[in-house]
């Protein structure tokens, strides 16, 4: 029951930040999203099932937001072992990035 409540924030969280206008905001937004999707409670799936927003990050036109991404996968990759080699070709995407 309680991991049904952090999915449900989680996904809020995200799509606020999808909607929000203001950077940093939207950057807040983003860090308490995986606050919540880091805690040793909450499955790998469950981050698992995030990649795909922050993936979608490395091609935003803001800097931070493309280092943020990196940024939170390379945390997944430590705080959720088994998802490290899924992690990797979005973070090498990014650092390859001339702004990174």
């Amino acid at each position: 029951r309680m991991q049904q409540a952090v999915n449900v924030r989680v996904v809020g969280l995200l799509h606020a930040a999808a909607e929000e206008t203001e950077l940093g905001k939207r950057l807040a937004q983003l860090e308490e999203a995986c606050e919540l999707l880091l805690h040793a409670d909450t499955p790998a799936e469950v981050a698992a099932g995030c990649f795909d927003y922050f993936a979608q990050l490395h091609s935003d036109p803001h800097t931070s937001l493309r280092r943020y991404a990196a940024h939170f996968l390379v945390r997944v990759g430590s705080h959720k072992p088994g998802l490290a080699l899924r992690c990797l070709p979005i973070v090498v995407a990014v650092l390859a990035d001339a702004d990174s």
